[in-house]
């Protein structure tokens, strides 16, 4: 069975997400983009091979955008007559050159995936792995309930270390692809300090995490905490 792309396509940096969606196409991967009516009024024209889905699950009262609610993009997952899902954030181009991603299809069976980019500048040739944040999730359908409800959104901060950090409290063993299989093209970050203490706070109130202050510093040091824990429980995964 074919593994399925979920993700939300930005009407900002169009062509670096054509580069990924591009990539996406032709490893052959079937891709879902959910988005606001709005939104997919003025992608539709820009992206033919992309599958979208309007959703008024959006968080833009939240981020002063329309960013989709993770929690949608896996309950849409749900729906689908299919059993192997990618979760990627839009602009990450991917690469097969060896036939991973059949190799994670099988260890997607037993945990759940992450993978970190590598990012680049004017030359793709020069690239280096980013450690800080994850953008590649592969998740089995028979894991997509232990997820709750929540208020994390595709493109802002803290979904990448829920995923992996939901899946740990749920006695599911994560692993971490050391594959490359994802690049990025850098450009200026897509959401504010404000922004990013404002669902840290959340995740600290979610998760209990309680032993660090609600404050900026303590948000940090919770976050350090977190990222540095998802690193040292995960299963370093070659295939």
């Amino acid at each position: 069975m074919e593994m399925i792309i979920i993700t939300s396509i930005a009407p900002v940096h169009l062509n670096d997400q054509k580069k990924a969606v591009d990539s996406w196409n032709n490893l052959g991967f079937k891709v879902y983009s959910l988005n606001n009516k709005k939104e997919i009024e003025v992608l539709k024209g820009e992206y033919k091979n992309v599958n979208f889905v309007e959703t008024s699950r959006t968080m833009e009262k939240h981020f002063d955008k329309p960013v989709v609610q993770i929690s949608a993009m896996l309950d849409f997952a749900k729906t689908l007559d299919h059993e192997y899902f990618l979760f990627v954030n839009s602009d990450i181009e991917l690469t097969d050159d060896y036939n991973i991603f059949e190799g994670v299809k099988k260890e997607m069976q037993s945990k759940v995936i992450i993978a970190n980019r590598q990012d680049y500048g004017n030359d793709k040739n020069k690239h280096a792995i980013y450690h800080a944040g994850i953008d590649m999730f592969f998740i089995h359908k028979k894991f997509l309930n232990i997820y709750p409800q929540s208020m994390y959104a595709c493109g802002q901060c803290f979904w990448d270390y829920w995923i992996p950090f939901t899946a740990m409290k749920s006695g599911i063993d994560i692993a971490l692809l050391q594959n490359v299989v994802g690049f990025h093209h850098k450009h200026e970050l897509q959401y504010s300090h404000d922004n990013w203490f404002r669902i840290g706070r959340f995740f600290r109130w979610e998760n209990l995490l309680y032993q660090f202050q609600d404050t900026q510093h303590g948000i940090g040091q919770m976050s350090t905490y977190v990222h540095n824990l998802i690193y040292k429980t995960a299963i370093k995964l070659k295939v």
